[in-house]
């Protein structure tokens, strides 16, 4: 019978890959003390002096207990770029430095002239707090001034505001009386920036001449929105970080922090104003699992954060798929939703986020008030914890059984929210699950294990067993192994002496290449064995090898792809098969193996290990 090479489905131990279409991938977090390996690319990290960190203003104690406990909020950018279906602030024609890449498709003589056309006929601030009590929300955040300078409420301290145009209601007040009705608790979304104002005009990286005059209008006008509506639970601040024009003193950070703690004392403020902050704003993708410093990943439904008709929309299983992963991570996710010009949420979205409601309505209780962990997350999902209770998510099941790594915690009961009946196996190995696929949900299955003391750890390494840890895919057959690469930074394409590569060690990565269009490493095993399976780890922080791609060969002539990256991912196991009368079995016959980066720009590649499972042919 005839047999092929195939390859079963990739098991990325540790994935911060985001499902759909997105504009932009930023990491945004603070550091107590200088960076390490893993804060890698170390320009996404904002690093403080333990001095410095300590001296900064904080919510008190306690404060953002109840922010944790919501898990999932709703962000709403909208403004006067809705109606031209581009970006809030980006749309516009001019930007000013250090904001000057590129221009926005509409020219400033006509955007700064779209508020006069501004009627949102259809806007009612209770639907779409409705909205986002239904999709099982807990707060909002929406855009009050973005880039573009446009004050969506009725500010004493400017005449470019929604008062100004046809709408001519205070847009803001009615939302926030909306959100204080309905007892959601409502943030604020302030850019720092403003290519409008005549008082923000930076030289580059340095302060413009009345640069003075703009921080005295910034602080007057986030007291106002302060002190004008009530209670404000949340001041999201979105430009001043990243060093250069943006330095805490050039800004007066601490100053505005500490008057906002003056105006609301238990508000809770992000860490977007070159200071510490309250919490941590990874965008448009999944932050790491942290678990010592509160996050929030802020991503978009669509491919946009403005309307935009033709944006790609996520799916239910997408946006599910988001949250889990935040919340397994110890984070939060804020989605963010752009009504149309109109004020109406598009029915497309409603439809989504109503699938996403139905389903927080039946299994919230995995989501509200836990904790991630106490296992990582990993590709088929994670989990999540209150007590003595652990919240399996099962995103995605690796094959019939789950094997999780070992818990000192004894389980005395299993039980699938989402229905069926599930068997557990513990041992000191680790612990296996089981559900029939029929009784497996579609978005994500939620098994409940009961345990016999609450939660008190969190465990290193991954939630997941490996699988290389049976007998099924053999032993390393790296011993006699050598590698080259396609080019390398220090000159030297030989490094076969860098035992590091096979055997793992602190470095940050065992080689990294020139940045190159196919950039690639070929591993020699020195002879022909039974290969069945790889282990590829990347460097600390680092998706640069997304888009990988591994072939093997038994002469290095004739090369046969057995697998390719469809994710970003910490580490990949990828069992290597041959599919024989009717069943996968482990092990193809190679001598050498290659890794090659496809990437659509020239990029170097860099990796920390890779381990070859197998044995003799």
């Amino acid at each position: 019978m005839n047999s092929f090479f195939k390859i079963l489905p990739v098991i990325p131990v540790a994935t911060v890959a985001l499902l759909g279409s997105v504009m932009s991938a930023f990491t945004q977090s603070s550091v107590r003390g200088p960076l390490q390996p893993e804060h890698n690319p170390p320009h996404k990290f904002q690093s403080f002096s333990p001095e410095r960190w300590d001296a900064s203003s904080f919510a008190p104690p306690g404060a953002i207990q109840w922010w944790q406990e919501a898990r999932f909020g709703m962000f709403i950018h909208f403004g006067v770029a809705s109606l031209k279906g581009v970006e809030l602030g980006w749309g516009r024609g001019t930007r000013l430095k250090p904001d000057t890449s590129t221009t926005g498709p509409i020219p400033d003589a006509i955007y700064d002239k779209l508020y006069k056309e501004f009627t949102i006929a259809k806007f009612d601030a209770a639907k779409w707090v409705d909205l986002a009590r239904q999709t099982g929300m807990k707060y909002i955040v929406v855009i009050t001034k973005h880039h573009d300078g446009f004050h969506m409420w009725d500010t004493a301290f400017s005449d470019y505001k929604i008062t100004k145009a046809p709408f001519g209601r205070d847009y803001l007040k009615e939302l926030v009386d909306a959100a204080h009705a309905a007892k959601m608790p409502i943030g604020v979304y302030f850019s720092q920036r403003d290519w409008y104002h005549p008082d923000y005009d930076p030289r580059g990286a340095y302060p413009g001449r009345d640069h003075k005059k703009y921080i005295e209008y910034q602080i007057n006008a986030v007291r106002e929105l302060l002190t004008k509506y009530g209670k404000i639970d949340i001041l999201w601040f979105d430009a001043a970080w990243w060093g250069g024009m943006f330095k805490e003193e050039d800004w007066d950070s601490e100053r505005l922090y500490r008057m906002a703690r003056e105006c609301q004392p238990n508000i809770l403020i992000n860490n977007r104003a070159s200071i510490p902050g309250d919490f941590d704003t990874p965008e448009q993708h999944v932050g790491g699992f942290q678990a010592n410093r509160p996050w929030e990943s802020v991503i978009t439904l669509t491919g946009s954060w403005g309307y935009k008709p033709a944006s790609p929309l996520k799916t239910p299983k997408q946006v599910i798929d988001l949250l889990i992963q935040c919340v397994t991570g110890d984070g939060n996710l804020m989605l963010n939703v752009g009504p149309m010009p109109t004020g109406e949420v598009a029915p497309k979205e409603i439809e989504v986020l109503n699938v996403v409601g139905d389903w927080m309505g039946k299994y919230g209780e995995s989501v509200y008030q836990t904790r991630g962990g106490p296992l990582r997350n990993a590709s088929w999902g994670g989990t999540t914890y209150r007590g003595d209770t652990v919240y399996v998510h099962v995103l995605k099941w690796p094959g019939e059984t789950l094997r999780l790594r070992p818990i000192d915690e004894k389980i005395l009961s299993a039980r699938a929210l989402t229905g069926g009946e599930v068997k557990f196996e513990q041992t000191s190995k680790g612990i296996s699950l089981i559900l029939p696929e029929k009784s497996r949900n579609p978005l994500d299955t939620v098994i409940a294990l009961k345990l016999d003391r609450p939660v008190s750890k969190i465990y290193d390494g991954q939630g997941a067993a490996s699988i290389f840890d049976g007998p099924s895919y053999g032993e390393p057959i790296t011993r006699d192994a050598t590698f080259e690469i396609s080019s390398s930074q220090t000159g030297n394409p030989i490094e076969a002496s860098n035992r590091t590569l096979f055997t793992g060690s602190n470095s940050l990565y065992a080689f990294q290449t020139k940045p190159e269009t196919t950039p690639w490493v070929i591993i020699d095993l020195g002879a022909r064995k039974n290969v069945k399976g790889v282990r590829i780890t990347n460097p600390p922080g680092t998706t640069k090898a997304n888009g990988l791609e591994l072939l093997v060969s038994q002469d290095k002539v004739k090369w046969t792809s057995v697998w390719k990256a469809d994710s970003d991912s910490a580490v990949w196991e990828v069992p290597v098969t041959q599919y024989t009368a009717g069943a996968h079995i482990p092990g193809v016959p190679a001598r050498y193996l290659k890794l090659q980066l496809n990437s659509p720009r020239t990029s170097p590649l860099a990796l920390k290990q890779v381990e070859v499972f197998g044995g003799n042919p």
